[in-house]
């Protein structure tokens, strides 16, 4: 049990009171001086009697020795049995899974592009791909490649309600 901040005393807590720090010194390479590695520090997301809920950020040293927040779990504050989960920090963050990753809710938003190094399998009964962009006409389609390396349209959304196959050979000709 680790406590801080008031330790055997009776006080209300209040949201975003840190009740628990565990903190990862060294020293660097220069003068030498003291460098914070990393840290584990917990907080209180929701202090309301009955709906307490708990912040654990796991942060690390980033470029510039900012201990930055990697890894953070977040009770959830309006909900039972919720915990949310956010991992790196930054859009130029990577998030490596090794194996397999099982995810048994939806995935409800992608930044950008998603490559796939092998099969996209649609395993249910109902399974669709579908297509939101701009109804028709803004370049919706899907691409392959053609042997010089090139992207072609094989399906084309020209226009609304409006869907074309479409095959064209190295001399720009449609077949």
């Amino acid at each position: 049990k680790l406590r801080v901040d008031g330790e055997g005393a009776n006080a209300d807590a209040q949201d975003n009171d840190v009740v628990g720090n565990i903190l990862f010194s060294g020293y660097d390479d220069g003068t030498p001086s003291t460098q914070d590695y990393g840290s584990i520090v917990t907080s209180v997301a929701d202090a309301t009697s009955g709906q307490e809920a708990g912040k654990m950020e796991f942060q690390v040293a980033e470029y510039d020795g900012t201990v930055t927040t990697g890894l953070k779990l977040d009770g959830d504050t309006n909900a039972n049995g919720e915990v949310d989960v956010t991992i790196a920090a930054g859009a130029a963050s990577t998030t490596t899974v090794a194996g397999d990753l099982a995810i048994t809710g939806d995935i409800t938003s992608v930044g950008d592009d998603v490559s796939v190094g092998d099969n996209i399998l649609l395993t249910s009964a109902s399974g669709v791909i579908q297509f939101t962009g701009t109804a028709g006409g803004g370049g919706e389609g899907v691409q392959y490649k053609d042997a010089g390396g090139g992207n072609r349209y094989g399906l084309i959304f020209p226009g609304s309600d409006v869907v074309a196959l479409g095959n064209r050979a190295s001399n720009g000709t449609v077949e």
